[in-house]
């Protein structure tokens, strides 16, 4: 039906567009004590996977930009210190749920001192298009609309591809009384020649 596929697809890009991106951000990235990207825009209802890629490291969640202060926040954001590999890489998602930049930092050793391991997210409003994008994965669902199904209505399909031939009954139709033909009996034809005969030799 033509309708139902419409409604499914409307259904399918609401939820696309209800479900947020899937941002990561790798931890250690080539060795160094960085996150990569370290600033970049989001969305409420989207979420930053940090990915432990190498080396001993962590994420804490700052009051400031490029601080190396843990936020007073009693929800603030915060991981265990991991160590990541090549083969091993454990993961730490943040779930952005309200407006603002988010200011994190690496607090293993002088990671953030010394090395100036720090970052920023700053979340946008939903809807709103990020200036400086971050690395999608690629399992991450996209906001576009979803291929429209076939338009065609779902016409139920028969046993066989011909009609079928109706049985002989061995009754005709009745014909109406226009087309009926009743052909007249010899017999009368007969009588009445011999009666118009038989008056003409009465009348000679």
């Amino acid at each position: 039906m033509v309708k139902f596929t419409f409604l499914s697809v409307a259904l399918v890009y609401l939820a696309t567009s209800v479900n947020g991106v899937t941002y990561t951000v790798e931890v250690g990235k080539g060795g160094a004590n960085v996150y990569s990207p370290d600033n970049f825009d989001a969305n409420v209802g989207d979420t930053v996977v940090f990915r432990f890629v190498d080396g001993t490291h962590d994420v804490i969640q700052s009051d400031e930009a490029n601080s190396c202060a843990k936020s007073a926040k009693p929800d603030a954001f915060t991981t265990e210190v991991m160590t990541g590999s090549q083969n091993a890489s454990p993961e730490a998602p943040w779930s952005l749920d309200t407006v603002g930049p988010r200011y994190y930092f690496c607090n293993f050793a002088t990671h953030c001192s010394v090395g100036k391991m720090y970052g920023t997210i700053n979340v946008l409003e939903e809807g709103k298009t990020p200036k400086v994008p971050g690395v999608i994965q690629p399992d991450s669902p996209v906001k576009q609309p979803g291929t429209p199904a076939d338009d065609s209505p779902n016409v139920p399909k028969s046993s066989s591809t011909n009609p079928s031939t109706p049985t002989d009954t061995g009754k005709s139709a009745p014909k109406s009384a226009a087309s009926v033909n009743k052909p007249i009996p010899v017999a009368i034809v007969g009588s009445a020649m011999m009666s118009l005969a038989g008056y003409v030799l009465v009348n000679l």
